[in-house]
């Protein structure tokens, strides 16, 4: 999977072209089953296709079907996506309000293809100062429908469907002092760069820094996806985007080795270094967490991180208040209520029908062994994580 989507974005000589073309000829139709499962897993499935496409390698139909349909989805996707974009964006520019475009619908521009970067929402940032003011124009004037939120963003639903993900904070898991100062307002000529009258981005060295930790939040939450690496792989072909400046905040906040051994694994895959030991372990940890992260990896950490099976477990069945408060906003307002709202959290799991997903994680709870734990808590370790 990896070596056809380097094929795809990056590129490869003709030694490897025919490596590639010779070890996919001898697959069964089993094999390209199992190509296809793992592509799909990491959203990469359209990319791969369109590489297949490129080495006349032939599928068979069955299989050529089903990655020509996540082909197709994948660009339905991307128009549906940057409809939605452009019209938030026409909405904001007409109502004068400074937003900043984040992640997916900015690197997207990078790819060959602009669909190959594919995203579930589209993500902005707005100044926390005004979010009241922001989401009242939004679902009363233009009819968008909130839907939920956090302590840093809300949720909003367009009006063809597609999520939004109104940001007025940056949820960072790595932080520190010079970080905390920037983050107090973000909106202000320390952090932003004007890119039009009403459209603003990072400054590079924050862009840089922010582009890491939020890549180094997901790999510690379950796994960032092959995409994630990608990303970074585009992004450090970027003049200026490996800055002093940038590398002085990523070390600030501890994220240093996790960056050095992330740019590591992208030569591996895509630059052609050798892998090692180490470099392996990331990718066995990558490849299983899927696009999205996965409970596996997720609970392996959190064992690790909790100290122990039976504490995380408990920390599963009681969610902290700065947690539970968003999934029940009357506990702001009745900070009393918590311990009732502990409970109706856990009949909302059963009438929403989670409940195989929340006996399918305690199960995996219990089952991890010590191996596997320690395998990742020495992996963690060295990422400085």
């Amino acid at each position: 999977m990896i070596k056809l989507v380097k094929e795809q974005i990056f590129s490869i000589d003709e030694i490897e072209k025919e490596q590639i073309i010779s070890t996919i000829k001898s697959y069964s139709d089993d094999d390209f089953l199992t190509l296809y499962k793992l592509c799909q897993l990491h959203d990469l499935a359209h990319i791969v296709f369109m590489a297949l496409e490129d080495l006349n390698i032939i599928l068979p139909e069955k299989i050529k079907s089903l990655f020509y349909s996540d082909n197709l989805r994948a660009i339905v996707r991307q128009e549906r996506l940057q409809f939605a974009y452009n019209q938030l964006v026409e909405i904001l520019r007409t109502e004068k309000i400074e937003f900043v475009p984040l992640k997916g619908i900015v690197i997207r521009n990078l790819y060959p293809k602009a669909y190959y970067r594919t995203s579930c929402d589209i993500d902005v940032l707005v100044d926390k100062e005004k979010i009241d003011q922001i989401l009242s124009i939004l679902t009363e004037k233009y009819h968008y429908k909130r839907y939920t939120g956090s302590e840093y963003d809300v949720m909003l639903i367009a009006e063809n469907g597609e999520h939004i993900e109104l940001h007025y904070g940056l949820d960072l898991r790595y932080k520190g002092e010079k970080i905390n100062r920037i983050t107090d307002n973000l909106f202000s000529d320390l952090i932003l760069d004007s890119d039009g009258e009403y459209e603003k981005k990072f400054k590079s060295e924050f862009f840089f820094f922010y582009f890491v930790e939020h890549m180094a939040k997901h790999f510690i939450e379950g796994g960032c996806g092959v995409r994630s690496f990608i990303d970074l792989m585009l992004l450090k072909s970027i003049d200026g985007f490996e800055s002093q400046e940038g590398i002085q905040l990523i070390k600030e906040c501890n994220l240093l080795s996790f960056y050095q051994n992330a740019v590591r694994t992208c030569e591996v895959w895509f630059g052609g270094e050798q892998a090692n030991e180490f470099t392996n372990s990331i990718e066995k940890y990558v490849i299983i967490g899927g696009a999205y992260g996965s409970f596996d990896n997720k609970v392996k950490v959190e064992q690790n991180r909790r100290g122990g099976k039976f504490k995380y477990f408990l920390s599963r069945i009681f969610l902290p208040y700065r947690v539970l408060k968003y999934q029940f906003p009357i506990l702001k307002k009745h900070k009393w209520l918590f311990p009732f709202m502990q409970v109706a959290r856990w009949f909302k799991r059963i009438f929403e029908g989670r409940t195989k997903t929340t006996l399918y994680e305690f199960t995996l709870n219990t089952s991890l062994t010590k191996q596997e734990i320690k395998e990742t808590e020495n992996m963690i370790d060295e990422l400085g994580l």
